[in-house]
């Protein structure tokens, strides 16, 4: 965990709107040393004042995974949640793959989406930081994933029919110059498919500064670029992507456990409402009504998007 170095003045630094330069933003939250503001030219919401690239660094170690969330352990122990329904969901949006397709994770975990994708017909890779979430990626389910960071030239050009990455985009400093490697990456006609916080969600109205999704600290989540649908889709179109469609979803539980511990461990009441909320008839059901309706308003905590290429 963060120790008290970690609050030095040199570990934080200024910046400009990653997307369009620009450094007239308009302040949105404070929340320890660093500042969210919002672009007034693009209208993209990023951290003005963030970690720099090499504090940031050292907060993503094997702690980093393990403790900040539950998905790994659970899917190591074999228990199904929703976030397997909502897997599952994302690989149906990519249709099913002809013989040789190749299907890359940037950031995938523990492998859980690339082991799903294996079992439909995918030829499978995968990129992961935390070299304990890779290392069982490669040592217990046998999937080709390599430990780094994702970087210009490390897979070849016009390789994959799908690039994915789930809640990884949010943690790039230079987003622009990750999106125009990974459509170097798709072969014509391919996709990519990210997820990422909503920065006009349910949780942003709800908890305000207190959402756990926007934060820029280094004893937070790591995530220096918040995004909307519309400034989500503009990068793509910005960095060569022809079409994309995006939809919200999601409503994120950690906010509501967080609110309601009352000097309990944050993440033991977390891991037992995942438990309560595990995939049955009934909250599969609820599930896919209450995504329904968090697409139609727009007000889903997490932004799905698929671009092509």
């Amino acid at each position: 965990m963060p120790t008290d170095q970690t609050n030095r003045s040199e570990d934080y630094e200024t910046a400009a709107c990653p997307m369009c330069g620009g450094r007239d933003g308009a302040p949105l939250f404070a929340k320890g040393p660093s500042r969210i503001a919002r672009c007034r030219a693009c209208r993209l919401a990023y951290a003005s004042v963030r970690p720099t690239e090499s504090a940031m660094a050292r907060i993503y170690d094997n702690t980093y995974f393990q403790d900040r969330t539950s998905v790994s352990e659970e899917f190591i122990e074999g228990r199904r949640t929703l976030h397997d329904v909502m897997i599952e969901t994302l690989l149906k949006r990519l249709g099913q793959p002809a013989p040789g397709d190749r299907l890359l994770d940037v950031g995938c975990g523990v492998g859980k989406l690339l082991l799903r994708a294996r079992e439909l017909g995918w030829a499978v890779e995968g990129i992961e930081p935390s070299a304990y979430a890779s290392a069982y990626a490669r040592d217990a389910l046998r999937l080709d994933v390599r430990t780094g960071i994702f970087r210009a030239g490390e897979f070849p050009e016009a390789a994959f029919r799908a690039v994915v990455l789930l809640d990884v985009i949010e943690h790039f400093y230079d987003p622009l110059a990750m999106l125009r490697e990974i459509h170097k990456l798709l072969r014509p006609g391919g996709c990519c498919l990210l997820t990422t916080p909503n920065v006009s969600g349910v949780s942003r109205w709800l908890f305000g500064a207190r959402n756990y999704a926007l934060d820029a600290t280094l004893e937070g989540v790591g995530h220096v670029t918040f995004f909307s649908e519309s400034t989500l889709a503009a990068m793509l179109r910005a960095t060569g992507f022809s079409r994309t469609r995006s939809w919200t979803g999601e409503v994120y539980l950690k906010n509501f456990t967080d609110l309601l511990r009352r000097g309990r461990p944050a993440a033991d009441l977390h891991r037992k409402a995942r438990v309560a909320l595990r995939p049955r008839w009934w909250t599969v059901a609820a599930y896919h009504l209450a995504n329904r309706l968090l697409a139609l308003t727009h007000l889903g905590d997490q932004i799905t998007l698929i671009a092509s290429r």
